[in-house]
């Protein structure tokens, strides 16, 4: 079943931007967060996005639907991502020993039938 999540009019400085400057600014903090793992920035920019989020005015009633979405969606990406790189963290974690349950090789294309393979 498609999930609609309709648009809520009212009238704030957010719903009043640019769409492009909403966009701009998703992509701009999406980056900005992907490109660091110094915990007092990503706390910086959770403030600000908290900030920015409130002066929307939404409710909880009307904004519960999207934000089961959201957290499910993200729950899938980090338990993928944990079979996917073994549980090991790459940056200040000694993975000279990790517990593997299985990994999924890389696929990529191969001159000889079926033509799609592991990765060399």
């Amino acid at each position: 079943m498609l999930i609609n999540f309709p648009y809520i009019q009212r009238d704030t400085p957010i719903h009043r931007l640019d769409p492009r400057a909403k966009f701009l600014l998703l992509f701009a903090y999406g980056l900005a967060a992907a490109q660091t793992s110094n915990i007092w920035i990503i706390l910086a920019g959770l403030i600000a996005a908290a900030w920015y989020y409130s002066q929307a005015h939404l409710k909880w009633k009307e904004t519960r639907q999207v934000w089961i979405f959201i957290i499910i969606l993200n729950l899938m990406i980090i338990v993928s991502n944990y079979f996917l790189s073994g549980g090991a963290v790459v940056k200040g974690v000694d993975i000279s020993n990790p517990h593997i349950l299985f990994s999924l090789p890389f696929l990529g294309l191969k001159s000889t039938a079926p033509y799609i393979g592991p990765a060399p």
